[in-house]
């Protein structure tokens, strides 16, 4: 097990706070909307509700248009095929996540909280069906963004949607998705990049705070995302792999501690980095992490995540799931013991997950126990 993963386990022991050169901070710092996300707050305004719709459906009936949010008409008129449609769209957006708003009794929710990854940020959105007073019977899907990066929303996560169901969707005039502009990489080949890996550093570790480490949410953030995402650019990878044991001993740590998603998604994405790369030399206790993980992320009903709009992750689920795969086959049986409690309750977590639509395609159980020689 690496050193700097070691260290950071020992709560008893102290890491001495450095703020950074503030140039760096500048640099890698990003306009996430994290503060508010992990305080996990409803927008303050939104159309008020006159009541439900048609007894078949259940639908909420709005007294009018909120400006920030975007209605987009449907030629369905059964609301659950309009949102059978909408789920499908979901399922098969790359880079994001979702839960459906748990029904009522017999009455379907129409609802759904959703996470969208892109670059270095994310956005917090909420897609419902719902109708206008002014509009009558005409079923219309609300999106609004509740929090992180606008662009996102709706030149990614609209348009996806839109692309998804323009064969059910009628052109109304609502503002149209702009084509995306790739962001691009930082150069950590530069000899100035020192300031912002020292940052990066600083950042992914957990200060003293009496007897216990804690992290800095909003900071550990800023870092993980902005190595995740430059992490994936062949150039930086090859500065970032000598720096590999301790990213890979942060990331580590992080996704053991964070009850924050997209921090977990952007850590268990570097480690997918390196394990592809063939650059993470992993041990028995970084697959008790691993699993345990997979676990954590994957039930949307439990646990400490349960109260969260986005409670599950599929995306945390493959990219640790496809890390297993790249690194189990090199592990010695020396220590094998010590994870076997965590990789059966995932082993058995995965199988259940692989009879449902939404992890289609996510997860291979078969060759995940084959790799850890389960």
């Amino acid at each position: 097990m690496s050193s700097a993963f070691s260290l950071e386990q020992k709560h008893s022991q102290k890491t001495t706070q450095n703020e950074g050169p503030k140039r760096a901070a500048d640099i890698v710092s990003n306009e996430s909307g994290l503060s508010s996300a992990l305080a996990r707050s409803e927008p303050s305004k939104e159309p008020a509700a006159l009541s439900t719709g048609p007894s078949q459906d259940k639908i909420v009936n709005l007294e009018g248009r909120c400006r920030s949010y975007i209605y987009i008409p449907v030629t369905l008129p059964k609301a659950d095929e309009v949102w059978e449609r909408v789920v499908t769209a979901f399922r098969c957006m790359d880079s994001a996540d979702f839960n459906e708003v748990e029904d009522e009794g017999d009455e379907k929710s129409y609802d759904c909280y959703s996470l969208k990854y892109l670059y270095d940020k994310f956005v917090l959105a909420r897609t419902r069906l719902v109708r206008l007073e002014e509009d009558g019977e005409q079923i219309y899907i609300e999106l609004r963004k509740l929090e992180g990066d606008g662009f996102a929303f709706t030149d990614d996560f609209q348009r996806h949607l839109e692309t998804q169901l323009e064969d059910i969707t009628k052109p109304d005039g609502r503002p149209e998705p702009q084509s995306r502009h790739e962001r691009e990489y930082l150069d950590l080949a530069d000899e100035a990049s020192e300031e912002i890996l020292s940052k990066w550093f600083t950042d992914l570790r957990p200060t003293s705070s009496g007897n216990t480490l804690v992290y800095n949410k909003i900071e550990t953030y800023n870092a993980m995302s902005s190595l995740g995402w430059n992490i994936s650019s062949p150039e930086n990878f090859e500065v970032l792999k000598e720096h590999g044991e301790t990213i890979i001993g942060c990331s580590l740590n992080i996704l053991n501690a964070t009850s924050h998603l997209p921090t977990a998604y952007f850590a268990a994405l570097t480690l997918n980095e390196f394990a592809k790369k063939k650059q993470f030399d992993a041990d028995w206790g970084h697959i008790k992490i691993m699993s345990g993980a997979i676990v954590n992320w994957s039930d949307e009903t439990g646990g400490e995540f349960a109260k969260m709009q986005v409670s599950r992750s599929r995306e945390v689920v493959r990219l640790l799931s496809n890390t297993l795969l790249e690194v189990g086959p090199n592990l010695s049986f020396e220590g094998k013991a010590r994870a076997e409690g965590n990789i059966v309750a995932m082993l058995e977590k995965l199988e259940e997950l692989s009879h449902s639509e939404d992890y289609a395609g996510f997860i291979d159980v078969k060759a995940t126990a084959q790799a850890l020689s389960m």
